[in-house]
């Protein structure tokens, strides 16, 4: 991974460069949580950015992220695969039992 789901402004520098570099190549690309650039809240590049990761694929770590699923990042998700991590056992909260249901036939499942 390039960035994290932390991003705060549009990528810049050496950043911009390798995202670039990456979205040249020939072969596809996984993106893990969330591609490179992009805002996990808005599926846009932050600040107005224009640069990021144009996937073929993207494995979602444990909870959906909103800017994952909207039209706006469709083009850099790809298809969009989830997967447990360990941070779904929380019994209480009911959003997390039904996330836990989504893997009881599989580790993986495809969301898009």
């Amino acid at each position: 991974g390039i960035l994290g789901t932390g991003i705060t402004g549009p990528a810049s520098g050496r950043t911009a460069e390798a995202i670039t570099c990456v979205n040249s190549w020939a072969c596809p690309t996984l993106s893990c949580d969330i591609p490179s650039g992009l805002d996990p809240c808005t599926g846009s590049p932050p600040g107005g950015g224009s640069v990021c990761i144009t996937a073929k694929w993207t494995l979602n770590y444990g909870i959906l992220k909103a800017g994952q699923v909207s039209n706006a990042a469709r083009r850099h998700v790809g298809e969009l695969w989830t997967t447990d991590v360990g941070t779904l056992n929380l019994p209480s909260e009911p959003s997390s039992l039904q996330a836990q249901r989504m893997y009881e036939d599989s580790p993986l499942v495809r969301i898009s």
